[in-house]
């Protein structure tokens, strides 16, 4: 089972945009379960929960910045829907029909900063989440290189050298750690 976490800079961007849409037809194909999320948006004015809010202060992997105020706030609410999403998955796997041992996170862009954060930066920020296999990052960033420690769960990543949005260095780091 892979959750898919969709892109848009924390700022649009949903569960019914074509890159997801295409994906659930590709992956079930495949013998893939797909399960697409929606988070909360800035718009919204997301209150991440105090465990989440905390990975500011130095505990985690998100910064101060962001590239417009109250981004890093809604990356923090994103990460928490993220983890009540993949939560849910493990609670209701029998009725669902996921084999909990093989569940993966994924995303492109902003989606793929929650996928990484998720995975790799909630052990230092005391958060805790079920079990995943793995994290497919499709042109994502934001998160320290050193969250990925050595025994951190298995990383693909899939990202353009000439991408004007997010920086190819990256990629290039989060190879390097996780090698």
């Amino acid at each position: 089972t892979v959750l898919y976490i969709h892109g848009g800079g924390f700022r649009s961007g949903s569960k019914n945009a074509a890159r997801s849409k295409g994906l659930s037809s590709a992956f079930p194909a495949a013998g893939i379960n797909l399960v697409s999320i929606n988070y909360r948006l800035h718009g919204d004015g997301p209150v991440p929960s105090q465990p989440y809010l905390n990975m500011i202060a130095g505990s985690g992997g998100a910064s101060e910045q962001g590239n417009y105020e109250g981004q890093t706030i809604a990356a923090l609410a994103a990460f928490e829907d993220t983890n009540k999403a993949l939560s849910y998955l493990v609670a209701n796997a029998g009725r669902l029909c996921i084999d909990t041992r093989e569940i993966f996170l994924s995303g492109s862009s902003a989606g793929a900063v929650t996928a990484l954060n998720v995975a790799y930066s909630f052990d230092e920020a005391g958060i805790r989440r079920p079990s995943i296999e793995g994290v497919i990052d499709l042109w994502g960033g934001g998160m320290p290189p050193e969250s990925i420690d050595r025994g951190s769960v298995p990383l693909f990543i899939a990202h353009g050298e000439k991408d004007k949005t997010t920086p190819f260095a990256f990629a290039e780091a989060y190879w390097a750690r996780a090698t």
